[in-house]
């Protein structure tokens, strides 16, 4: 449905050009939900913004269904009103001096085709159903909530039924709970309408819970893509595994690799841990093993049958609601764990943790 190759833009700065997409491609396929996830500066929002023709990519192509959109070589650059797409700014760009009704409108009354007044009529009363705000459809756009502004900012892109729904950072305005309402009703809307969707965000909570696919990217480039639980469960280097959630980062040296078929075998110093070591990382050579904190066991006294254990010093313990975080030292390291009963430890105890062999990756390191 949505198809980007080899795109790349560079701006000019004081200092010279940056590179704030270097050559990505991907797809999208109909109906998809697909995020471009990433920290401030990976190039997500100049992507999008060179999908919704906000900007000019210096090189690659766009194309949307059969379409093409851009294209250097072929000399094509579609003019950003006459894509069939919508776009939900970070800002909702909602007019003040509109009501929630001619907010919406707005796309039908002036787009690329006029659409008569029964018809807008309809259509608009059909969108504010959608995101629940057909009662509130005269009243003043500025008398609305943050979430209700979001919702009409919602309401007015899928109005026009785009072939491509474009979100940029759409809930970093809102707070933590209606943000949670918000990433489910966006969900559940666009499955309901089959609605391709390109999202951007710096939150892995958004991607993770809304995403049938996840583009990680980081200076200009894709790193990893895959769907959410690949990109959680198997991060293909240590940027990805501590963007994506926590993670426990222990620097070792390979004693035997395994083959890349086998777990293998890592001395980190306080002890040997069976891990998974990727090929082409040999014996005796530096790496950063990894493991969340929720695959980290804490426990006192012996345990029976227990497997790749390290000894340390109970330090922490933070309640967040519906688990325990906590933090031991092993060492000269603070090793992550997060538990889901009460903690009976204080500070300053012995303790064991037992770290889930299956979820220990080891990643190259340049020590």
């Amino acid at each position: 449905m949505l198809t980007v190759e080899k795109l790349r833009k560079t701006y000019e700065s004081d200092q010279g050009p940056v590179e704030a997409v270097r050559g990505i491609s991907f797809t999208i396929e109909e109906g998809r939900f697909y995020t471009l996830l990433g920290p401030s500066g990976c190039g997500k929002s100049t992507t999008l913004r060179c999908v919704a023709g906000l900007e000019r990519p210096d090189s690659g192509e766009i194309v949307i269904g059969e379409d093409a959109v851009y294209s250097r070589d072929a000399g094509i650059d579609v003019p950003g009103n006459k894509r069939d797409i919508a776009m939900v700014f970070q800002s909702y760009a909602i007019w003040p001096h509109m009501t929630v009704f001619d907010n919406v409108a707005f796309p039908l009354a002036h787009g690329r085709a006029r659409v008569p007044k029964a018809e807008v009529r309809r259509r608009v009363t059909e969108a504010l159903e959608m995101v629940q705000l057909e009662s509130m459809a005269t009243r003043p756009a500025p008398y609305l909530s943050g979430g209700q502004q979001q919702r009409v900012a919602v309401a007015r892109a899928l109005v026009s039924r785009p072939r491509l729904l474009l979100l940029d950072e759409p809930l970093s305005n809102l707070d933590a709970r209606l943000r949670e309402d918000m990433r489910r009703e966006l969900r559940s809307l666009t499955m309901r309408l089959n609605l391709t969707t390109l999202y951007v965000t710096h939150d892995q909570v958004e991607a993770l819970s809304m995403s049938d696919r996840i583009a990680v990217m980081r200076q200009g480039l894709i790193v990893q893509e895959g769907s959410p639980v690949e990109i959680y469960a198997h991060p293909a280097e240590p940027f990805i595994a501590q963007f994506v959630g926590k993670v426990n980062l222990l620097k070792g040296r390979v004693v035997n690799n395994g083959n890349g078929t086998e777990p293998g075998l890592v001395d980190v110093g306080a002890g040997g841990l069976t891990c998974f070591v990727p090929e082409g990382i040999g014996a005796n050579d530096p790496v950063l093993l990894s493991i969340r904190p929720e695959h980290v066991v804490v426990y006192a006294g012996e345990r029976p049958g227990a497997t790749n254990v390290l000894s340390g010093r109970f330090q922490s313990a933070f309640y967040v609601g519906d688990s325990w975080e906590c933090v031991v030292q092993v060492g000269d390291m603070a090793l992550q764990a997060r538990l889901n009963e009460a903690v009976t430890f204080s500070i300053g105890d012995e303790v064991n943790l037992e770290l889930a062999p299956d979820h220990c990756v080891a990643f190259r390191s340049e020590e």
